[in-house]
């Protein structure tokens, strides 16, 4: 199911990055602060990494083709639905690693600095 729905290869550089920093950032606090930093640090991109998932999937449905009208209805819907994961994931995260929040919050706005900034980058194809 992955392979059908992460198929646009903006958004699979995008989940690549995303799992590159997460990972650099989980060994990177752990050898820093400890195991509860490098897991505070892993949740935080992993709040990315879902939302980026999700957006891709209601996006680009394996199923279907969509209008544009249907595109951009479909557009507005996922941005919303992404937004409200990712405040309900940052608030059950600050409740988890309520003393851990500096590693989380640090790797969630790197994440989604990549995801930003993988978007402005043109594939060479799709």
């Amino acid at each position: 199911m992955i392979r059908s729905v992460v198929r646009n290869s903006t958004t699979r550089v995008v989940l690549r990055i995303q799992l590159q920093l997460m990972l650099t950032g989980f060994i990177g606090f752990g050898l820093y602060s400890g195991r509860e930093a490098a897991l505070a640090a892993a949740y935080g991109s992993f709040i990315h990494v879902v939302t980026t998932f999700l957006m891709q999937w209601r996006l680009f449905p394996p199923y279907k083709t969509l209008s544009t009208e249907q595109f951009y209805r479909q557009l507005f819907r996922a941005e919303l639905q992404k937004m409200a994961l990712a405040f309900v994931m940052v608030w059950a995260g600050a409740a988890v690693f309520s003393l851990m929040l500096v590693p989380m919050v640090i790797l969630f706005i790197v994440t989604g600095f990549a995801y930003w900034l993988a978007l402005r980058v043109k594939p060479a194809h799709d």
